[in-house]
């Protein structure tokens, strides 16, 4: 079976859901590491890698990566009113998010994430179980 590319499953999850702003994330030891995301009108793929260089993220403290990377899905619908969202969405502006485990066999590797910067996004359950259907679909060895 052929996987989907980083580009398709970013344009995929932007069908789905209509984020302009999808982005991977690789998992390396403690830290996040930006691979790539749709080039949006807020933030382009440059200018995104380069905010996450600055502002390192911690996945062993960061109370929804925690969850993520024990394979957890996280949704949060109003990141400004949830008191267990990351503290660097609200550097990026976010109003919205989930964020989708991406599995190398039985480990979490990467996340996938869906960030609505313009307004607030109710990510239902047919949205999420589509976007994870499609994720699964990932060629995830083109993060590592």
């Amino acid at each position: 079976m052929n996987k989907i590319k980083i580009k398709d499953l970013l344009e995929t999850l932007k069908k789905i859901t209509g984020v302009d702003s999808t982005g991977i994330h690789r998992i390396q030891g403690d830290r996040l590491y930006p691979v790539s995301i749709i080039d949006c009108d807020k933030i382009d793929n440059e200018g995104w890698k380069s905010v996450h260089k600055r502002e390192k993220v911690s996945v062993s403290e960061d109370p929804v990566l925690k969850r993520v990377v024990k394979g957890h899905t996280v949704v949060i619908n109003d990141v400004a009113a949830d008191r267990n969202s990351s503290p660097e969405f609200k550097l990026f502006g976010i109003k919205s998010i989930a964020v989708f485990p991406l599995f190398k066999f039985d480990k979490v590797v990467g996340i996938a994430v869906i960030p609505s910067l313009d307004k607030k996004l109710y990510f239902d359950d047919e949205m999420i179980n589509r976007c994870e259907f499609t994720i699964k679909e990932f060629d995830v060895d083109s993060i590592l």
